[in-house]
């Protein structure tokens, strides 16, 4: 009877252990679906949408002056997903990988050193004369 109850308790362990597993990956995932845009260059703007899916997009405006409205944009799909410490994505377009290093500070996400602060829905008519690059955190 003890081999039985104690197949049964690891069973119960792993199920429980697996499922806090799932609840913190998803907790994770909630916490960078959205759209974010780069604070620390008004003339060279990333804007990165994570989709709930495990899909989403990069945009890259890159102004020709600080006068000017007139930019360049690059855009790119890909799929994604995240843990504690890494965003992994696969783009569309040439099936590349790769992975980018993340944190939260304050009110900012930060992507490999980029500030990213989180869309309230304005970027599509983002105005560059309101920004206000922040000082960079540099650990």
């Amino acid at each position: 009877m003890f081999p039985i109850t104690l197949l049964a308790s690891l069973l119960m362990l792993t199920l429980t252990l697996d499922s806090c597993d799932d609840d913190d990956q998803r907790h994770i995932r909630s916490r960078l679906v959205g759209e974010w845009i780069s604070q620390d260059d008004p003339n060279d703007i990333f804007i990165l949408d994570f989709y709930d899916d495990g899909t989403g997009s990069r945009e890259e405006r890159i102004y020709e002056s600080s006068l000017s409205d007139n930019y360049n944009s690059y855009h790119e799909s890909f799929d994604w997903d995240a843990d504690r410490r890494y965003i992994y994505v696969s783009y569309y377009s040439d099936l590349a990988q790769d992975s980018w290093p993340y944190y939260f500070s304050g009110n900012y996400l930060y992507i490999d050193g980029i500030p990213f602060n989180y869309n309230i829905g304005w970027s599509k008519r983002y105005d560059r004369r309101a920004f206000k690059p922040i000082e960079m955190n540099n650990n």
